[in-house]
């Protein structure tokens, strides 16, 4: 039999625009286009025509999706803006700062008090926590983007049936985009990805503590010895055994407290101990046990919380490397001049004007409904089924470190801080303190040791486990996303709602939405959830700033880390990726199969919508059976699943006792109304 050819409205108007050089044809776009007809022309398709007429096209632009990509690229130029004002402020009052012009400082001082001061821990607390919102706004809107460039449009779709048989929607993951087969949206994808890296290398560096070291002496003598000690050494503070020890090993690093101390040590003391105790070696750790008392010349400490230029300005360069990214990419790449499909109204949407799509397919057949393997029956389907081997390998990575860095907090948190009651470890150790025991270097009380590696690497070094926490949220976060997307289309059975979409339409039988897979009050949550992770992790390891009261000396930088941050990023860790596990185990009751971000699922339960429209009382999915054929997807009237029958499967073949149930679904909403007063 022979059909007819296709039309393209669009191309003869064109045409006929070419041969007569008037205007008056240019209202016949704004006339609906004339309805496909129901026959094969996949041959002849235009995919780069048939989506959007150049008019809708043009108007995109400023709708939707890609229209909040605009909005994201103006955010990042005024961050660029922000931020590079910001930088040079900081580097001149940096080199206002300087106490020396032959040293080239690396911070100014914004709030001085002494080392153990509330206040000072209190606003090294919220900048730090400031900091991480602004970055977590800024990789959020990278994320957004990089989640449209994840997005299939109508020719990736059919390019995914063509080679694949299938095309995932709904996540931000380098498949999705790799798979796409477009290199310059996937070296755009990749470049954000690197742009972020900078920002977590950097940006817990901007701010941070500075103490002021003092030169001390450090002595010792034996119980024998008591009467040798001065009248000036006997009016200094007499100091019992166990808070001496304790403001020893707080002195490993640099001295802040204290210009003298004498210490009385028992007699039969190792060696090592007694080159120890006297300030000549530093391979002994102070012991109460040690110590019958001490005599310190106490002094005031003194500390700083400070901005850092050169963090600041590496934060810079990657928020603008962002921006020019961002703006060229949505202006000049041509995925984003087209409707992209990223959520199941989206699909949904597609499936419904574009059913021609289906025979792209390999195994392309008549469209049959929703296909169970086998007699069917209600499911219980556990998530894990929906994982890749990637999926699995991030879990186990995430719970083999969750569990060692909590080990490894606890440890320190005993070793370090162990014979100091609760609230001493809180005041000395808790989140936002600076002390001199928790430095990674070692040397001689009251000298500057070791000046230890450059600034910079310093910096970058504290702030590795950033980029372990951001690649772990963000496998998690893709997981809430991909779960999120199985529950808006389970909410689908028997319930009637309009499919959400991303791009405007005004069309009744649709919701029109800016979000893509998660909503903003859930986006709000993981963000939140981001921002108190990025801000824990910044404490477990951060560089501090040693300066000196000789203005000719210049500051050097030691690494310090916090047990008490380390327990609370490795309890939270494990409890995020034991919620998620659980889920993977649970069996989720579901009379509906497993999409799992699959675009043929959903063509499959389309094949009945009719592509002139939606209902405007929305669609539902269930049985939508006809006289003949049992078959089960979307339809504006559905009924009740039939378990013990196959779908789809002929009517005829089923056993009697399943006749009753329900057999036909008109193909329209009144037909039920007209039947029934006739």
């Amino acid at each position: 039999m022979d059909y007819p050819k296709s039309r393209r409205p669009l191309q003869e108007l064109q045409e006929l625009r070419q041969l007569h050089s008037t205007d008056n044809y240019s209202m016949i776009l704004d006339e609906p286009s004339t309805p496909k007809p129901r026959y094969s022309y996949f041959s002849e398709v235009d995919l780069g025509e048939n989506p959007v007429t150049d008019r809708s096209r043009m108007r995109l632009r400023q709708n939707g999706q890609v229209r909040t990509a605009f909005i994201v690229s103006y955010a990042l130029l005024f961050a660029s803006a922000v931020s590079s004002i910001t930088t040079i402020i900081a580097f001149i009052l940096t080199r206002q700062h300087s106490r020396n012009a032959s040293i080239y400082p690396q911070s100014f001082p914004v709030l001085k008090d002494t080392c153990d001061s509330k206040k000072l821990q209190f606003n090294n607390l919220f900048a730090h926590f400031l900091v991480n919102v602004i970055g977590t706004v800024i990789l959020g809107l990278s994320n957004y983007i990089q989640q449209i460039c994840a997005s299939p449009n109508i020719e990736d779709v059919s390019k995914g049936f063509q080679r694949r048989g299938d095309i995932q929607f709904g996540s931000n993951s380098p498949s999705a985009v790799f798979r796409m087969g477009q290199r310059w949206l996937s070296i755009a994808w990749i470049a954000l990805i690197l742009t972020s890296l900078p920002l977590h290398l950097t940006l817990n560096g901007i701010t941070g503590f500075a103490a002021k070291s003092i030169p001390a002496n450090r002595t010792a003598l034996t119980t024998s010895q008591i009467s040798d000690l001065t009248p000036t050494e006997l009016s200094w503070d007499n100091v019992s055994a166990d808070a001496c020890a304790s403001l020893l090993i707080s002195s490993r690093a640099h001295v802040t407290s204290f210009v003298n101390i004498t210490i009385i040590i028992h007699e039969g003391l190792p060696a090592d101990a007694i080159s120890y105790y006297n300030g000549s070696g530093e391979s002994y750790y102070a012991n109460p046990s040690d110590i019958a008392n001490c005599y310190v010349e106490m002094v005031a400490s003194e500390c700083e919380l400070t901005v850092r230029w050169f963090p600041l300005l590496g934060t810079t360069f990657a928020i603008i490397a962002k921006t020019v990214i961002v703006s060229i990419l949505i202006r000049r790449n041509s995925h984003f001049q087209k409707p992209q499909f990223s959520t199941l109204g989206d699909m949904i949407y597609l499936a419904t004007r574009h059913p021609e799509l289906r025979q792209f397919l390999p195994d392309a057949g008549p469209p049959r409904g929703a296909l169970f393997e086998g007699v069917y029956h209600r499911q219980r389907v556990p998530w894990r089924k929906a994982l890749g081997v990637l999926d699995i390998i991030v879990v186990c990575f995430w719970w083999i470190t969750g569990i060692a860095v909590t080990t490894i907090g606890t440890y320190l948190w005993y070793s370090v801080a162990g014979g100091l009651s609760l609230s001493n470890r809180m005041k000395r150790f808790g989140l936002g303190t600076e002390d001199p025991a928790t430095s990674l270097v070692s040397g001689t009380t009251g000298h500057p040791f070791q000046e230890g590696l450059s600034f910079p690497v310093q910096v970058i070094l504290a702030n590795l486990p950033q980029v372990w926490s951001t690649i772990a949220y963000l496998t998690w976060n893709n997981q809430i996303t991909r779960i999120w997307l199985e529950q808006e289309w389970r909410s689908f059975h028997r319930s009637h709602q309009r499919p959400r979409v991303s791009v405007n339409s005004r069309e009744p039988g649709l919701r029109s939405a800016r979000w893509l897979q998660l909503p903003y009050w859930v986006s709000a949550i993981l963000m939140s959830i981001s921002v108190v992770l990025h801000w824990l992790v910044s404490q477990t390891l951060f560089v501090v700033e040693i300066y000196f009261s000789d203005a000719t000396v210049a500051s050097v930088f030691h690494l310090h880390y916090s047990p008490l941050a380390l327990i609370s990023v490795g309890t939270l860790a494990m409890a995020l990726v034991f919620g998620i596990t659980i889920y993977y185990f649970v069996p989720v009751r579901t009379w509906m199969p497993l999409l799992a971000g699959s675009t043929r699922i959903v063509f499959d339960s389309c094949f009945r919508l009719s592509s002139t429209g939606l209902p405007r009382s929305g669609i539902a999915w269930g049985d939508i059976s006809t006289r003949d054929e049992r078959v089960a997807g979307f339809g504006g009237v559905v009924a009740r699943m039939v378990e013990g029958i196959k779908y789809p499967g002929l009517i005829s073949e089923e056993p009697s006792s399943f006749l009753s149930d329900y057999p036909y679904v008109t193909e329209f909403d009144t037909e039920p109304l007209v039947r029934r007063y006739k």
